[in-house]
């Protein structure tokens, strides 16, 4: 009986004092974080938590800069000269818009008139296994430092 008492004055001692807010007094508002926002927060925190996604995302994304040029390429028979050639027809695509602020932000590159079975694309930022490209042919080499990526991207351009 005295440990019910106890509770139930409890429970009215906590409902009756609140929580130490002042009457009036505002919290201070925070600003709204934009869906784009909470994206990246969401992507960065599972690139550093979970590497294998880390590698996944970098690759898919080369894998879809690789399918886009490569329509190109079937319309054609040649790979476009460069990125600004193909920028027009990427800004009305949702999907190419979101890679297109990631290569003007330096995150990929896209290398101009590769060679057959040369480097399309590459990813600047390092994975927990290294740099990433795609080639022509689909293929996703794997580099130790980006030094020596871009040595392999000034080769084939000889």
């Amino acid at each position: 009986m005295k440990t019910r008492l106890a509770i139930i004055a409890l429970i009215l001692v906590v409902s009756f004092t609140g929580c130490n807010r002042k009457k009036g007094a505002q919290q201070p508002v925070q600003p709204a974080e934009t869906p784009e926002e909470r994206r990246r927060a969401n992507e960065e925190g599972f690139r550093k938590n979970i590497p294998v996604l880390d590698r996944t995302i970098v690759m898919q994304e080369l894998e879809q800069i690789h399918l886009y040029f490569y329509t190109a390429y079937s319309a054609s028979g040649k790979w476009p000269k460069d990125f600004n050639a193909a920028r027009e027809q990427m800004q009305r695509d949702p999907d190419m818009r979101k890679l297109l602020a990631k290569v003007d932000e330096g995150t990929y590159v896209i290398v101009g008139i590769p060679p057959e079975g040369g480097i399309l694309a590459y990813c600047t930022k390092e994975t927990t296994v290294g740099f990433f490209a795609v080639t022509t042919n689909k293929d996703f080499p794997q580099y130790k430092s980006l030094d020596e990526l871009k040595q392999a991207v000034a080769q084939q351009k000889r």
